[in-house]
């Protein structure tokens, strides 16, 4: 039999072997030869990359149901196999909702480091978005062929969402009915018919 460890480190939550991506008894060692299950807890604010199971043999990632698991056959020729991992620490990405506008379409707000980050602003009503940064300085166009949504690359530093608007106020419109009017078209200040 071949005994199963991991090198424990700060982002590893907990590791767990199995023969099978089913079964919930967990085991510590293995038959060479056998196919080991590999379920990994990482602590928030990391991503998992790879898993190794030797020296640049690498474990394949699946997917089930439950999220991902790592497998690998269990070498015959060793007496013990030391998983290690290839990690990469997250960036936080700070954005809130508040009462001039509203952030969706995010799927995260731990996001690596290179990686595109896309979300959506709708403004609210009275509020005009004039312009989208970073907390870092970082402008952030609006997408082309849109009025809504948003794209950048993520930096190596934690950063916050900063929203610039100015309050246009609302404007109420009286049509007398007693007046012919055959068509009308109101539009806001992004030109969209809103009556």
């Amino acid at each position: 039999t071949v005994s199963l460890t991991y090198e424990a480190s700060e982002f590893i939550e907990k590791v767990e072997f199995a023969e099978s991506s089913y079964t919930s008894q967990r085991v510590t060692e293995m038959v060479g030869g056998s196919t080991c299950y590999v379920f990994v807890t990482v602590k928030d604010g990391y991503k998992i990359n790879k898993v190794f199971y030797k020296e640049n043999e690498e474990c394949k990632a699946e997917s089930s149901y439950s999220g991902t698991y790592y497998t690998f056959k269990v070498p015959t020729d060793v007496d013990t196999v030391k998983l290690t991992f290839d990690v990469t620490k997250l960036m936080k990405f700070i954005a809130a909702t508040t009462n001039e506008y509203e952030i969706y379409g995010l799927s995260s707000n731990y996001i690596a480091p290179g990686e595109t980050v896309s979300f959506e602003i709708s403004r609210k009503t009275g509020y005009k978005i004039n312009s989208v940064s970073l907390s870092d300085g970082t402008a952030i166009a609006i997408n082309s062929g849109s009025n809504t949504k948003y794209s950048f690359t993520m930096p190596t530093n934690d950063v916050s969402l900063v929203v610039d608007t100015t309050n246009v106020g609302t404007s109420v419109i009286t049509i007398d009915k007693k007046d012919v009017i055959s068509s009308m078209t109101v539009k806001d200040y992004l030109s969209k018919a809103i009556f």
